[in-house]
């Protein structure tokens, strides 16, 4: 009888480790999701860090896309947004892409956003998938 209850006991003390190990790895590997608020902050944070804080560059906010993976955030400057005058553009000004993980890519300005974002996308969905 004592042999018994020291197995059971066992028993359940392993099946009681193995489930908080896989607990804790669950916790470890869902991470937490991010607002749209805290993204925005994170793409403006990083463009001002990037133009040493270019007062002229502003956030186009007609131009930001959210996606399932993240949101792209477009940035130019103020009066290109008003006249939309090429001449008032500064070249090299990024596109920021915040995951909703919130991760931060730069948007290299070689690429088109139309391409980078149908990339990051397919990245995202590929990843999805292997995690399922």
């Amino acid at each position: 009888m004592k042999i018994r209850l020291s197995i059971w006991l066992i028993v359940c003390m392993a099946i009681a480790t193995v489930f908080s190990v896989a607990q804790k790895h669950k916790q470890n590997n869902s991470k937490k999701m991010i607002s749209f608020i805290q993204a925005k902050q994170k793409a403006i944070d990083t463009v001002i860090a990037l133009t040493n804080h270019d007062k002229d560059i502003v956030l186009w906010n007609e131009k930001t896309e959210t996606k399932p993976s993240g949101w792209y955030f477009v940035f130019t400057t103020q009066k290109y947004v008003e006249t939309r005058n090429p001449h008032t553009l500064k070249f090299g000004v990024p596109s920021v892409y915040v995951s909703k993980l919130g991760e931060v890519k730069i948007v290299p300005t070689s690429i088109r956003l139309e391409n980078f974002i149908a990339a990051t996308e397919e990245e995202a969905l590929e990843k999805a998938t292997k995690n399922e």
